[in-house]
């Protein structure tokens, strides 16, 4: 019920993520929550109810909701162009928040004050794979480990 008249109510626009009521074109229909997020409100026979943007943006582009979560690309939680969003499980999209925080490649860690001449090591679990003198050369050790181990890149 809400979702039908979600659709008719809004018109997304991919280019920009931001969605506009149908009935005012110029008035935007999205309100930024106090954690980063756009949400976008609509009632129905007395009934109100918020869907979080980014899922109506996936909806609104590929015709169905997002079977998992949707994570934002580029780490900006009001940015919701279609571009900017990919479906994935709950540990892809933690695992990309993690990412995004590091400096240094996946696998890599800087050990400047355990070794000065080789200041980075590389480790794949608890596995230890030696220091090098560039993050580069650590993570060349770290990925040819991982399809040794695995049989593919990560």
């Amino acid at each position: 019920m809400f979702e039908e008249e979600l659709l008719k109510r809004v018109k997304y626009d991919q280019e920009t993520g931001f969605f506009y009521w149908t009935n005012r074109p110029t008035k935007r229909a999205d309100a930024l929550l106090p954690n980063g997020y756009l949400m976008v409100r609509i009632s129905v026979s007395n009934m109100r109810k918020g869907f979080m943007a980014h899922r109506v943006a996936w909806f609104s582009y590929h015709g169905r909701w997002p079977l998992g979560e949707i994570d934002h690309i580029n780490k900006d939680k009001a940015d919701n162009r279609i571009i900017n969003l990919r479906e994935c499980t709950r540990g892809q999209n933690v695992a990309a928040q993690w990412d995004r925080k590091r400096s240094l490649p996946r696998g890599v860690t800087n050990a400047s004050h355990t070794n000065k001449v080789n200041p980075y090591m590389a480790q794949c679990g608890n596995v230890y794979l030696g220091y090098y003198k560039t993050p580069e050369e650590a993570h060349e050790i770290y990925t040819a480990y991982k399809k040794t181990r695995y049989g593919k890149e990560f």
